[in-house]
């Protein structure tokens, strides 16, 4: 003999289904994001990676141009201050900054 299920017994059968099925179509989707998040976090990894090289690589290659131009610049500097005579130990500068 098979029981009968009553109208309201079936209806909370469906809804119990329909319950279950949305929680694993919710866990399925937070699983996907969670994914798609990771492999993001990756690639953003990948890039920032890429762009520090990049940016090692920048500087090393201004090092060099920016020693040159400081020993330029003091140079320069030093040219500009010329001895122009000793008196009593002290001595004075003359600066080419307009006044030559």
């Amino acid at each position: 003999k098979k029981k009968k299920k009553r109208k309201g017994e079936e209806r909370k059968g469906k809804k119990e289904d329909t319950m279950e099925e949305l929680f694993v179509k919710i866990r399925l989707n937070l699983q996907d994001t969670k994914e798609m998040m990771t492999i993001k976090l990756e690639m953003r990894n990948c890039i920032l990676q890429k762009l520090e090289m990049m940016t090692k690589l920048v500087e090393e290659q201004r090092k060099p141009e920016g020693e040159e131009f400081n020993k330029e610049e003091t140079s320069f500097e030093e040219q500009r201050e010329q001895p122009l005579f000793k008196q009593g130990g002290k001595e004075l500068k003359l600066k080419m900054c307009g006044l030559m």
